[in-house]
């Protein structure tokens, strides 16, 4: 895929609505990018597979729709009226990643992301991810 990233902060829609990035977070392994808070929260997180955070830094992804081996997992959330609603995705897309090595708890970098919903879901730009620590695990 030889798409270029814009310059512009990482925007697109996600099931038909304007989404822009807020927040940009490196967590457990994921990038999650979000807009909003409570009611009007739209998610976008990447699973890099990755077990900690700072295992992601300087690394680049560049995955075409017909790309046959381990791709990272995409998982859109967003609501709709009370319905909490989750769309997972495992192949089919087309995404270029670059995140730049992590600097003071900090990961710049540039997404292309077009997902095979009905809607053509879709996220590019520039983003700073924050560094967050891991959660801890949850009793059993």
């Amino acid at each position: 895929m030889d798409t270029a990233f814009p310059d512009a902060a990482t925007a697109g829609k996600i099931h038909d609505r304007d989404f822009t990035c807020e927040r940009a977070t490196l967590q457990n392994g994921s990038l999650i990018l979000r807009q909003g808070s409570g009611q009007t929260e739209v998610i976008v997180s990447i699973n890099l597979c990755a077990v900690d955070a700072r295992e992601s830094g300087g690394k680049s992804y560049n995955i075409g729709t017909n790309f046959s081996g381990v791709t990272p997992q995409i998982v859109l959330r967003w609501r709709e009226g009370d319905l909490r609603i989750t769309q997972a995705f495992t192949n089919g897309y087309a995404m270029k990643l670059q995140l730049e090595p992590i600097k003071a708890d900090q990961a710049p970098g540039r997404i292309y992301l077009c997902l095979p919903d009905v809607f053509r879901s879709f996220v590019v730009g520039t983003f700073n991810a924050q560094i967050k620590k891991p959660s801890p695990p949850k009793p059993s």
